[in-house]
């Protein structure tokens, strides 16, 4: 059949092809030396010859752009991925205008058609999780980032390659959470994971260690077991049995068959919920595990009706599931603040927590403590000082940074915590060790006016604390001591291993 006019003109021969590829290729050399006059004069000659000639409308894009016209830059691109819907370079320069408008959910759409063209593309993710995180969507950025680990579970950081030791650590993506930051390179970007985990940056050393990331989830188990590392120690960070016990599973699996040292096995992780620690400490004498019970807040009723079907009586805790640092945490003093709790959290899973007055008779203060359990020792961390009941790391800037008895309050634990919590509730903590079985842990108490060791949290989760060090220089010796046992656990694995 022959063609139309306007279907010749659509499709051009395959010598009017070939002059228009020599034409760009032309356009493209003048663009790149930099004669951006010369560039664009080509561009708009092709252009008037096949007005939807993708490439050339994008360059002169970034010509105009180059320029500084970038309403005129917009246009041209728009035109461009209008012509070449399948250039990821066009919508990928598109992007970059709309951000530069300041529209960054339109970025963001951009971005998507980009990564659509190229799921695999490392430096296009990473640019679509920094265009989410601008646009205020930070659930849209962890979907990304964890798309992006279910495909490439096996991270190798750069920033310690070639070291003797391979060390291989373990996370899970059942309950990610992660924000972007600066430092080494990880699928193209680099970010931290702000759940079930402790920092691994904080406790490897990295004159000796060659550090692996891997992550397992539903969609990464395969490649994970495919290419794991062959490793010399495997360190694994899921520490949240609350939450992440599919992920522990999974890394059982995972390490099925191994022959390197492992600290933290998540078999022994797997049994460190709040309900389970409070059972293995329970009979343990000098300590208190407040009574704990678990509910999901089903109906306005449930709540109240856990309560008092578990003998609790008011005051009490109310904390989510979920919840990190205190956050939405509660203390429920009387029955309006209960109806109005459970309210807030309906269909939420809470914890419910016995409340226990660890104020000091002395001053009204409220102090508590942090022990790191390091192979079988146990090492100080902070004493937090503060004026209510629900103390956090943060706090210390409240009363403890202008306060110098303070500071030599926590400075004395730092020291010699068993002279400071007196010898019953420094032999109450060392059983801690052999009930959790765990290779690392932290614990957070308080002293009770009895003597007695209150425990609020007893797990694998807890991270050694480094934002405060400028406030609180002293900290920075102490803390090393923490780093330097879990260095030296690594090692004695090592040495175990090879003998």
């Amino acid at each position: 059949m022959p063609q139309s006019a306007s279907q010749a003109r659509a499709e051009p021969s395959a010598s009017t092809a070939a002059e228009s590829n020599c034409l760009f290729e032309r356009a493209a050399a003048a663009h790149v030396a930099g004669d951006l006059e010369q560039a664009q004069s080509l561009y708009e000659t092709l252009i008037a010859e096949q007005a939807q000639h993708g490439a050339a409308l994008r360059n002169l894009g970034l010509i105009a752009l180059q320029k500084g016209a970038p309403a005129k830059a917009l246009s041209l691109m728009q035109r461009a991925v209008a012509a070449a819907p399948q250039d990821p370079q066009a919508w990928r320069s598109l992007a970059k205008l709309q951000q530069g408008q300041g529209d960054q959910a339109a970025a963001v759409e951009s971005l998507r058609r980009a990564m659509a063209l190229r799921p695999d593309d490392s430096l296009y993710r990473r640019e679509l999780v920094e265009a989410l995180v601008a646009a205020g969507q930070a659930d849209g950025a962890t979907q990304e980032i964890r798309a992006f680990l279910e495909r490439h579970p096996v991270v190798p950081d750069p920033r310690n390659a070639g070291q003797p030791v391979s060390v291989v650590a373990l996370y899970g993506l059942q309950n990610p959470a992660f924000e972007i930051d600066g430092g080494g390179a990880g699928a193209g970007f680099s970010f931290t994971i702000n759940s079930g985990h402790f920092k691994i940056e904080d406790v490897i050393d990295r004159r000796r260690h060659a550090l692996t990331r891997v992550f397992l989830g539903a969609g990464s188990d395969a490649e994970a077991l495919a290419r794991r590392p062959a490793a010399d120690i495997v360190i694994n960070c899921i520490a949240d049995a609350e939450l992440e016990a599919d992920s522990l599973a999974r890394a059982q699996a995972l390490l099925a068959g191994t022959r390197a040292a492992v600290i933290n096995d998540p078999a022994r992780v797997l049994p460190t919920t709040r309900e389970q620690v409070a059972g293995l400490l329970a009979e343990l004498p000098g300590l208190v595990f407040p009574k704990t019970l678990r509910c999901h807040v089903a109906e306005p009723e449930a709540l109240s009706r856990a309560i008092e079907e578990a003998a609790l009586s008011l005051p009490v805790i109310v904390r989510p599931v979920e919840s990190q640092t205190g956050i939405d945490m509660r203390k429920i003093d009387n029955r309006d603040a209960l109806a109005e709790t459970a309210s807030d959290f309906a269909g939420r899973e809470v914890f419910v927590i016995a409340f226990h007055d660890f104020s000091d008779p002395a001053d009204g203060l409220w102090r508590k403590m942090r022990l790191f359990g390091i192979d079988g020792q146990l090492i100080p961390e902070h004493r937090l000082i503060l004026d209510h009941w629900n103390l956090h790391s943060a706090d210390r800037l409240k009363l403890m940074r202008d306060d110098k008895r303070l500071r030599f309050e926590e400075i004395a634990f730092l020291e010699d915590w068993r002279a400071v919590v007196g010898a019953p509730a420094a032999a109450a903590l060392e059983q801690v060790h052999g009930r959790l079985k765990l290779d690392y842990f932290g614990i957070d108490f308080a002293l009770l006016p009895s003597g007695e060791v209150l425990v609020f949290e007893a797990n694998a989760g807890m991270r050694i604390n480094l934002d405060y060090i400028g406030d609180f220089p002293y900290q920075a010796g102490y803390i090393a001591r923490i780093t330097d046992a879990f260095k030296a656990m690594l090692a004695g694995r090592l040495a175990s291993r090879a003998a």
